[in-house]
């Protein structure tokens, strides 16, 4: 709901096509995920995701780029997503980390940092209380196939009773996808 949000604001608002690369409610896998992005020629990816925990208490917004980590709540989150362990990602984000071109790499710290702000501006209007947990760096697969700049987005956590309330909300999805639709058009505005 958050993309399909997003989707059509950014055509509207910035005059950026987008693609969904999954357009429904059902699994398409990671790798074939970035592929469609790199088939449309994309000039960003944005993964966006809701994140979970273990602890119910966790909560707020937090945006990854690709890259090695020794950051362990990352590297779960990662092998989560992944569906594999901490070290199978981390090994994967150290091996690619070396290969990655320093643009990319540095394009994808920029928008990382400009869609976590503008998350926190936009969700603070009206929930005060919203945890920035800022840019990580991890291991995902769904960044790591992608050829232009890459970021996974985590727009709080379902595992939360009071984040999960609210993103039964549209008011509060709909700020989730102002807050990707403004950093988009940030950083475009800056290239």
């Amino acid at each position: 709901d958050i993309a399909h949000r997003a989707a059509p604001l950014l055509a509207r608002e910035v005059g950026v096509s987008t693609l969904l690369t999954r357009d429904v409610d059902a699994f398409v896998p990671l790798d074939l995920r970035a592929a469609r992005a790199n088939a449309f020629h994309a000039d960003l990816f944005v993964s966006i995701h809701l994140n979970s925990s273990e602890n119910s208490s966790s909560r707020g917004v937090m945006t990854f780029v690709l890259d090695s980590s020794r950051d362990t709540a990352a590297s779960q989150i990662a092998a989560r997503e992944n569906s594999s362990t901490a070290a199978a990602a981390a090994e994967l984000a150290t091996s690619l980390s070396r290969i990655e071109s320093s643009d990319r790499r540095a394009a994808s710290e920029l928008f990382a940092g400009l869609l976590q702000r503008s998350a926190g501006a936009s969700l603070r209007q009206g929930f005060s209380e919203i945890e920035d947990h800022g840019v990580r760096r991890a291991g995902f697969y769904v960044l790591a196939g992608a050829v232009m700049p890459a970021v996974l987005f985590e727009g709080s956590f379902i595992s939360n009773p009071i984040e999960a309330d609210r993103l039964n909300s549209e008011a509060y999805r709909q700020r989730l996808a102002d807050a990707i639709v403004n950093a988009v058009r940030a950083y475009r505005q800056g290239l």
